[in-house]
């Protein structure tokens, strides 16, 4: 009986780092294959009438830093460069789009 045990545990081990492995293929498949592949500017339109400009381009050691630009109503806007410096351009104009919204809610 140890020995089934201990081989049932195994198997499940093995499936459970496959089924997550796929899980997260996934889900990597389902939100980010546009922006990573093409997309280094995405706008985004946010309460209150802000509006984040996430972007980014490739510097010369490969890295993609995130840069937002955040334009309130009436025309007042600032200007964030290089948050941080990422290996794939969706996740940096991700990060600054996600960055904007927080630091739109903490100062609304």
């Amino acid at each position: 009986m140890k020995t089934q045990t201990q081989y049932l545990s195994m198997i499940f081990e093995d499936d459970m780092a496959r089924f997550l492995a796929h899980l997260l293929a996934e889900t990597q498949a389902a939100f980010c294959p546009a922006v990573r592949s093409t997309s280094q500017i995405v706008r985004v339109e946010y309460f209150g009438g802000y509006c984040l400009t996430a972007s980014t381009e490739r510097t010369g050691t490969g890295l993609y830093p995130a840069n937002l630009l955040v334009e309130r109503p009436g025309n007042h806007a600032d200007a964030f460069h290089a948050l941080d410096y990422f290996h794939d351009a969706g996740q940096a104009v991700l990060y600054a789009a996600e960055w904007g919204r927080h630091w739109v809610d903490s100062n609304e």
